[in-house]
Order: structure tokens, then sequence, then C-alpha cells
């Protein structure tokens, strides 16, 4: 490996852990076409992104933890069919030719940056937080639950979340989000936070810690299955992600810092340059 190319996995891994923290999303999507764009194959670019983001995606689950902004129980109904899903994709993407699943990444970054701009996210009621359990991301079931659903109400940082999670509905987002990030090697939270924010009716900043949560283990059995066809390449992992690591914390820091609207445009920016990157 040549010192050119090291330099440019460990700039990859800086800017992409920076946004992978401060968003729960798009790191995925940078990390591939600026792969590719420095001359990688497509069929590798995806295994390494899926590697490198179970690095960032576990520290920024982390960091999210001691902020209060990760809902468990909902993380791992995500996860669950996620990681059967992502089986999926990873085969189908071993399969396919590269520039067709070039052409398929650039299409769906920029069908996610319409559903994102175009759908209104729910108002969410607000009340004191001192009515809640004290402590940050304190919680607590509210009304009685159902088979498959129940409410749930959160305390963010002061404020107050109201939403309830419907069991199949959030089956059919990790199941989505499972089989993209095997096939594209995005990681998912760029599907992840706008169906949870849109769908479900959570805050971008929940939604963020929420993603990353059900995300480590769906893309940790993504890579595992582009491994065995031969698509890993451990060492520029690790050039790209020990980097993403220090990126991911200075993220999620930066992330409480700015508004929910910063973070939304930020989002949609990043989408854009990244389907240009991979159409042009």
């Amino acid at each position: 490996m040549s010192t050119e190319l090291a330099v440019e996995l460990v700039t990859i891994g800086l800017i992409t852990g920076s946004l992978a923290g401060m968003l729960g999303a798009g790191g995925g999507f940078v990390t591939v076409p600026l792969l590719v764009a420095i001359g990688l194959n497509v069929h590798i670019a995806v295994s390494l992104s899926l590697a490198y983001y179970v690095w960032v995606a576990a520290a920024g689950v982390l960091r999210h933890l001691r902020q209060g902004t990760i809902d468990v129980p909902l993380g791992v109904i995500l996860m669950v069919p996620g990681i059967l899903a992502a089986q999926l994709g990873s085969q189908l993407s071993h399969r396919l030719p590269s520039k067709a699943l070039e052409l398929m990444v650039s299409l769906l970054l920029v069908a996610v940056l319409v559903f994102f701009s175009t759908v209104r996210a729910p108002a969410h009621e607000t009340q004191t937080a001192a009515a809640l359990p004290e402590g940050p991301g304190a919680e607590r079931a509210l009304g009685g639950r159902r088979s498959l659903r129940f409410a749930r109400v959160r305390s963010v940082r002061g404020r107050v979340y109201h939403y309830t999670v419907r069991v199949p509905r959030a089956a059919v987002i990790g199941g989505s989000v499972g089989f993209v990030s095997g096939l594209f090697g995005v990681g998912g939270g760029s599907v992840i936070v706008p169906l949870l924010v849109l769908w479900l009716g959570f805050g971008e900043r929940e939604a963020t810690g929420t993603s990353l949560s059900a995300i480590v283990l769906i893309a940790t059995f993504a890579v595992a299955v582009q491994g065995l066809h031969g698509h890993v390449h451990v060492g520029k992992g690790l050039i790209v992600g020990v980097p993403g690591l220090a990126g991911v914390v200075v993220g999620a820091a930066i992330q409480q810092r700015i508004t929910e609207r910063f973070v939304a445009g930020v989002f949609a920016v990043l989408l854009f340059v990244s389907a240009a990157l991979l159409i042009f």
C-alpha cells in the first residue's frame, strides 16, 4: 500500500467519522463514493465501508448512551430483522456488476434526499421535564401496552418526546435498513434516521442515537458475509476505522451544540454531494 493511499484513507476516516457521529447517518454514504473516487473497486469500497462503520457506530453508541439519546428497546426491535435482511443484501451486492452497483447507490441517495426533504416531521408535544423521572434520557411507558404497539415518553436534555412504537412498522424499518446496509455498504443511518423521525415521530437527536445502536450489529453481520466473498481488507479497514473513532466522538459532541434544523440541512447537502460523486 502506498503512502498516498494510506493518507487518503486516514482523511476519509476522519471526515466520515465526524459526519457519522454528528448525524448518526451519512458516514457510510460518503465513504463509498470517496473510496471509489480514490480508485478502489466498488465491491471493495462497499465491504470496507461496512467494516469501517462497525468501528464508528460502536463509538457513537457509547457516546449517545451517555447523552441518553438511545431508545434501547426500539433498537433491539430494529436490529433483529435488520440482521436477517443484511445477509440477503450482502449476497446480492456480491453478484451485481460494479457499474450497476454504483448507479444503484447514487439512485438510493437521490431517493432518500427527496424523501427527507419533502416530507415534514410530525410536531412533538412538549411538557416540563420535571414531570418525568430524573436524569438524562429518563423514560417510561405511557398508557397501556397493546400487543404490537406501546407508547413512549422520553426526556432528552429537558425536551420531552411522545411517540408510539408500532412493532410491525419498526420491524419493516429494521429489515429495510439491513437490506440496504448489506447491499450498498452504507450503514443504513441515512435511511433509518428519516424513517424514525417521519414514521415514528422521533426527534433528530434520539433518532440518531437509536439508529447507531441498531446498525452496529446489522453492519457486523453484513461484513461477515462480505468477508466470505473475499471483499474485506483488514489492513485498509483499520487505517480508515481508527481515525474514524476520533471523528465520531467529535461529531457526537458537535451535534449537541447545533440546532436540529441545521443537522437536517447538513444531512441533505451530504446526500446530494455523495450522489454527484458517483454519477459524475
